[in-house]
């Protein structure tokens, strides 16, 4: 069921008084998620994004009377499946989701304390794949451990979260940025300031929490206006190519592809030659109508997909990364990087890093220098026994490629990671604010999956959120075995440890430094200091 009719979920219950709770448009109602902590999931923090709305900023949700139910989690934003999602071969490269996506999930821990910290998290996918459900994320454990109420937000993705398209211009100036997914967190931080007192957290001491594209989103948000005073800390991993926007003119060349897509799929024009002739001679208000007209499972097949991943575009850079950032200068600077190197970011302080083996993930999930596909690549992960299983390394790479996967992902990978996405945001920001740099290295998998993943993309979150799963749909089911069981439960809580310093005081380091390490502020690119995790 859609959650777009509020009122159909809305049916008075009685359950116990602390998983009912206020919000500015309405009553909601939560779950017992274990014995330690309490969820709100699927919480809409603005209206559905649907049929007028579509390709416009967000606005609050609807109020409603009786109490809505949140205890399951809402759909993703409409994207192509892939194991980011879901360890299900059925899904790959299929549409999976729905529009109607913009909610976000709580939790916190079961106790009457109030004034805690709050962690937003935003989750990675290039920003055209993911989603805040993703067990991954689920926010129990680090709530409890760190007595902190971690939320997770899903927003829009891909076409409908980055679209910058001329002919649907209003004159207003955030309906026209094309940054609709950076406008939807920019409205649940407002959600989540305005609201999360009646959960118990703190206001004004919220920490945006992000990996990969979600880091990417943080280092906008930084430089964003619109962002100003709604969060007070920033932990972003592994973000890439951080100080590159896009033009607003790029924006509309990649929209008018497009349209030309679409107008081939529907048979109204034969060629690329004539769908632009076609666009022409009908003019703006045409296309923004037929643009309007076409539901989102069109939508999204106008845009191509590569891979287990999802990933639209992968040609393109601007698809990558441009393309998730314009410089529409309301939500973003037009001179995006110059407002880093000049010191006119948010001054809050921020934990950046990456990892030692960045790309193998991608290596073996692209299928570069390997022997398998997306298919079985899920069925290898589904079936895999960390504790028993058998798997020679020369039947997922061959021997002669082993090298080069090993030079490509972690030398060449993390080195990239380091110089485009990590290095020059410490640099800029050390200057005006506190920063602390890590690299994440822990490899101690099962093989051949020490070889494959090791310290890749994506590692460090399972110990962030104390979530070691090895059900079938976790895509790390196979790095957990008896033999690291106690090694990464302490590195996990070690990791947990310093980001709630961090959470609190702005500093990952306690008052009382006796049995962790020191974490050194970043200085700059002549005395660096990367943190080993």
């Amino acid at each position: 069921m859609s959650k777009a009719n509020y009122g159909d979920l809305m049916n008075p219950i009685n359950n116990e008084t602390h998983l009912v709770r206020e919000t500015h448009v309405g009553t909601i109602c939560g779950k017992q998620w274990d014995d330690h902590t309490i969820a709100w999931l699927g919480v809409p923090y603005a209206k559905p994004p649907v049929h007028t709305l579509r390709w416009k900023a967000p606005q609050d949700p609807l109020p409603w009377h009786d109490i809505l139910q949140t205890d399951q989690f809402s759909k993703p934003c409409m994207q192509y499946g892939g194991l980011l999602l879901k360890l299900d071969s059925d899904i790959i490269g299929q549409p999976v989701g729905c529009e109607d996506c913009l909610y976000l999930n709580i939790w916190r821990p079961n106790t009457t304390d109030i004034n805690l910290p709050v962690i937003l998290f935003i989750h990675g996918g290039l920003n055209v794949i993911g989603e805040a459900a993703t067990s991954l994320y689920h926010g129990a454990n680090l709530a409890r451990k760190s007595n902190m109420i971690v939320i997770t937000v899903n927003f829009r993705l891909g076409i409908f979260g980055w679209f910058a398209c001329d002919v649907l211009k209003t004159g207003d100036p955030l309906d026209d940025s094309g940054n609709y997914g950076l406008l939807d967190i920019i409205h649940a931080l407002k959600w989540v300031q305005t609201n999360i007192n009646a959960f118990g957290g703190d206001q004004q001491n919220i920490t945006l929490m992000g990996e990969s594209a979600g880091a990417f989103n943080i280092i906008s948000l930084l430089a964003s206006p619109l962002a100003k005073g709604l969060f007070h800390k920033a932990f972003a991993i592994s973000p890439i190519i951080s100080l590159f926007s896009a033009p607003m003119s790029m924006g509309y060349h990649k929209a008018k592809k497009n349209i030309v897509r679409l107008l081939k799929k529907d048979k109204l024009a034969m060629s690329s030659k004539d769908a632009h002739k076609l666009i022409a001679q009908k003019g703006t208000s045409w296309c923004a109508d037929y643009l309007r007209s076409k539901d989102a499972t069109e939508l999204l097949l106008s845009t191509q997909k590569l891979s287990a991943f999802g990933v639209n575009d992968i040609g393109l850079t601007i698809d990558i990364f441009g393309g998730n950032r314009f410089s529409d200068g309301s939500v973003i600077p037009i001179n995006f990087k110059e407002t880093f190197q000049q010191g006119q970011t948010h001054p809050i302080p921020i934990i950046i890093g990456s990892t030692s083996d960045e790309m193998r993930i991608f290596e073996i999930a692209l299928g570069i220098f390997s022997k398998i596909d997306n298919y079985q690549l899920c069925s290898l992960i589904q079936s895999f026994e960390p504790d028993t299983s058998q798997v020679n390394l020369s039947d997922v790479v061959p021997f002669y490629y082993q090298w080069i996967y090993q030079f490509v992902g972690s030398s060449i990978g993390s080195l990239l990671f380091e110089k485009l996405g990590i290095d020059p945001i410490a640099n800029c920001l050390c200057q005006t604010q506190d920063v602390y740099v890590f690299k994440f290295t822990w490899h101690e998998m099962p093989p051949p999956f020490d070889f494959l993943i090791g310290a890749s993309h994506m590692t460090p979150l399972p110990f962030i959120f104390g979530n070691f799963q090895r059900d079938i749909n976790s895509i790390f089911r196979f790095a957990w075995c008896k033999s690291n069981e106690i090694e990464r439960e302490q590195l996990s809580d070690k990791i947990m440890a310093y980001l709630s310093n961090f959470a609190r005081t702005g500093s990952p380091n306690a008052p009382e430094q006796n049995e962790r390490p020191f974490w050194t502020p970043w200085k700059n690119e002549i005395q660096p200091n990367r943190f080993i995790l």
